[in-house]
């Protein structure tokens, strides 16, 4: 059966349907805040807002990037300022190093008795001389007069300590009661020669006199007798400490270095030397090539035991290292090759100038453990893989979300191992080994100082990326904001309109159902009176 209503009641029923599709969008605006859902709503507005909203979450995503690359840098500069900080424990290390133990004399001491009174010796003559160079230069030369036979050690000291030499003569207490000793020290820190023409008999007067680094005292080789000048054969005597290699074969200065003969070693600064004479040559100008480096090495003919050979000397009191050798230089046939020449080979000094050296290689080795730290902090940056910088890495980072403005941070490898940091400057271990001198001590002093200031010099770059690339951040921030904003403002509902649209949509309904209420009892009357 079909039910048939009134005009008026399917006017109500048609009002009515309307006002409830009008409220339920009203209500969807209100509780989203959004005019706007889809392209058939408007599509030009749509169509902006999905365009500025699609950037906005882009320049978001690239910020994500830029923000990993800000933490890297961050963690880098970490790293950086950690290592740095120990880099100056290393340099506290070594000053305490150097002022714990202090360089012991540098000298040699008479073995027989000597003092002020004592005659230098009965057999010199008139003209009789006694001389002493430093190797700074500084000689000092005394010329015995008639009164030779008679002239004590007290009126040559006296003349030696006032010419400023370099070297002074001191009389010191003896190991037994009411001894006394002479003793000539270095007042600068430098190896000295009793020279040639120093009459064989003043020496011989000093007893057994001996050089640290080894070499033994043969007055009769090595000075000359009276006042004679001395044969090319007597060279004198020097007091070293340094490591000192001879020729394999004896020489004199005339003595030809082939065309092609190369030598390769370590002067007393370690630093890696060559000469190369690719024409004939001979030992006495080898001899001036290495003394007119001034790098620490000195060069002399020294007569051993009854024969003459070239001495190669540290005065430094370092190591001299040979790394190779050709032609005259090379062995076994080289007649300018060093004693035990192989590859590598090292001349050590032997020798501690240091008072307190045990406590001095415990500064070192300490000094080493920094290094190690050093380098377990540069290769452990906590960053992600590919990203350390300090440790060879490189970094991309794209700047903006059209990918044309990447920025390309390249990192150095400042990596080490152990005790070592080559790029650094620091070398392998020297601190747990060598620190028996101030020179030694001074030399990682200064490489560690170079360290430092490479690493904040890294600081300072990397620091200048970081500023920049925040500012981008930064500034890429406020564009996505402005783009988000924008984006929702092109479709977003007037909350308050479409409110006070829903709240007389819903006063409407509620007349339009009333209307249809009475409409349908007013029907029903009818229908009744009809029936």
């Amino acid at each position: 059966m079909s039910i048939v209503f009134s005009g008026a009641v399917s006017a109500n029923l048609g009002m009515i349907s309307q006002i409830r599709d009008g409220s339920d969008l009203a209500q969807k605006r209100v509780s989203t805040g959004q005019k706007i859902f889809t392209a058939a709503d408007d599509a030009a507005r749509h169509r902006m807002s999905q365009t500025m909203l699609i950037r906005a979450r882009q320049i978001g995503s690239v910020n994500n990037n830029i923000s990993l690359g800000l933490q890297t840098l961050n963690s880098v500069d970490s790293a950086l300022k950690s290592v740095v900080s120990l880099a100056q424990s290393a340099q506290d290390i070594a000053r305490k190093a150097l002022t714990e133990g202090a360089d012991a004399i540098r000298g040699t001491i008479s073995t027989t008795n000597i003092d002020a009174s004592t005659v230098v010796s009965p057999a010199l003559v008139n003209g009789s001389r006694f001389s002493i160079t430093s190797d700074g230069g500084g000689t000092f030369t005394y010329t015995f007069n008639a009164a030779a036979a008679t002239t004590t050690w007290g009126t040559v000291i006296n003349a030696l300590n006032a010419s400023g030499a370099g070297v002074v003569g001191e009389f010191v207490q003896g190991a037994a009661l009411g001894q006394s000793l002479l003793r000539f020290r270095s007042t600068n820190g430098e190896d000295f020669t009793f020279n040639a023409e120093t009459d064989q008999n003043a020496i011989l007067a000093l007893g057994g006199i001996t050089s640290p680094n080894g070499i033994a005292l043969n007055a009769a080789n090595q000075f000359t007798s009276g006042a004679t000048a001395p044969s090319a054969s007597e060279t004198g005597f020097t007091i070293a400490y340094g490591g000192a290699p001879n020729t394999a074969m004896p020489v004199t200065g005339a003595t030809a270095i082939t065309a092609g003969s190369l030598l390769i070693f370590k002067d007393g600064n370690g630093d890696v030397r060559t000469l190369n004479y690719t024409g004939a040559s001979t030992v006495s100008q080898f001899m001036s090539d290495i003394n007119g480096m001034n790098a620490g090495l000195r060069a002399y003919l020294m007569n051993t035991g009854g024969a003459v050979y070239m001495r190669l000397r540290n005065t430094n009191s370092g190591n001299i290292e040979v790394l190779s050798g050709t032609g005259s230089f090379a062995g076994p046939g080289g007649a300018v090759r060093f004693s035990g020449l192989t590859t590598g080979a090292v001349f050590r000094s032997g020798i501690s100038l240091s008072s307190n050296t045990a406590l001095r290689l415990t500064y070192g080795q300490q000094y080493d453990a920094v290094i190690t730290q050093m380098n377990n902090i540069i290769a452990n940056v906590p960053v992600s893989a590919g990203r350390n910088l300090i440790a060879g890495n490189n970094m991309a980072v794209t700047m903006d979300e059209f990918a044309g403005n990447a920025i390309n941070i390249a990192g150095v490898n400042l990596a080490g191992a152990g005790a070592t940091n080559t790029k650094l400057g620091l070398s392998a271990g020297l601190g747990g080994t060598s620190w028996t001198s101030d020179v030694a001590i001074q030399s990682s002093l200064n490489a560690m100082n170079g360290a430092i200031s490479a690493l904040q010099d890294h600081q300072a770059v990397f620091s200048s990326f970081t500023s920049y690339m925040k500012s981008r951040f930064d500034m890429n921030a406020a564009i996505a904001g402005d783009l988000e904003v924008e984006g929702n403002g092109l479709v977003a509902a007037d909350v308050a309109e479409e409110s006070a649209k829903l709240t007389a949509l819903q006063t409407q309904q509620q007349f339009a159902v009333q209307a249809f209420s009475m409409g349908s009892q007013v029907q029903q009357g009818l229908l009744r009176l009809l029936g």
